[in-house]
């Protein structure tokens, strides 16, 4: 991956594979696949490194700074703002030749 694909990224997030908390408590491995920004805002495209049941799924969050200085992710809260951030990242990507497949 070129590192300027990942500029945005918060330093605990620049490592290739995170893992993030499941509302279970259990540690699920995602791969940082890239980050972009829109409207002021800080995302990154996830891969899980588990079994989802679903072929090549990617997962997009946006990237909280807390008070404290901690990152945490967020899901995203409308459709715009779910439109307009995978469009970001399929522009960016796009000279990779990576292929996002939407199920309708």
């Amino acid at each position: 991956m070129n590192e300027d694909k990942r500029n945005n990224v918060p330093e605990e997030f620049e490592e290739d594979v995170i893992e993030i908390i499941d509302e279970t408590g259990s540690a699920m491995p995602y791969k940082v696949l890239a980050d972009c920004e829109w409207n002021g805002n800080d995302y990154v495209l996830l891969e899980p490194q588990f079994d989802t049941g679903e072929p090549d799924e990617v997962m997009i969050f946006r990237v909280i700074e807390e008070d404290n200085g901690d990152f945490n992710l967020a899901e995203l809260e409308t459709e715009e703002e779910a439109r307009n951030v995978f469009n970001q990242f399929k522009d960016l990507l796009a000279e990779d030749d990576f292929e996002f497949q939407v199920d309708d």
